[in-house]
């Protein structure tokens, strides 16, 4: 809850000192694909997936409404290890950003890793740039068909622009 406290006051901080300093305040886009369905009652979105198969989740962002590059970006991939084993991690079409640094601890099974690149220099005003591709086996599919838990989903997304400003996903 401190590191989500304290990033939600850099990025508040980052917006009132763009405008303070006559700066229009600008968000990128990160998402995935395939997007998911629903397929039970709960508001999390399912993919229809069976046991032994691969599911590869390509990584996008999306910088239409950027008057600026992104030069470095962060952000946290979790997964749920009882439906998914991490397989890999490549680059996409677009930028590299392969440098993982696994959360968990030394004898924990991979939940979540950090994936991160500087000087990746994703262009402005852009819909759609493929940084990477994340690779899982499917360990077991969630029941009825989910369990309640997210499987996969993107977290504390975070760029920064030529000048060092922080841009917020």
């Amino acid at each position: 809850n401190t590191k989500k406290l304290r990033s939600a006051l850099l990025s508040s901080l980052t917006i009132i000192a763009s405008i303070v300093l006559g700066h229009t305040a600008q968000a990128a886009v990160l998402f995935f694909e395939p997007a998911g369905t629903q397929l039970d009652g709960d508001d999390i979105l399912d993919i229809n997936v069976i046991p032994g198969q691969q599911i590869e989740f390509k990584i996008f962002v999306d910088t239409q409404v950027m008057a600026i590059n992104i030069v470095k970006l962060t952000y946290h991939i979790w997964f749920d290890p009882k439906e998914l084993a991490f397989r890999n991690i490549g680059p996409g079409n677009g930028a590299d950003v392969s440098d993982k640094e696994t959360l968990s601890g030394p004898n924990d099974p991979i939940t979540v890793f950090e994936v991160g690149k500087e000087n990746i220099n994703i262009a402005k005003n852009l819909p759609r740039v493929h940084i990477t591709t994340i690779t899982f086996d499917v360990v077991k599919p969630g029941l009825k068909p989910d369990d309640g838990q997210s499987d996969f989903k993107i977290t504390r997304a975070t760029g920064r622009d030529e000048n060092g400003v922080v841009i917020p996903f």
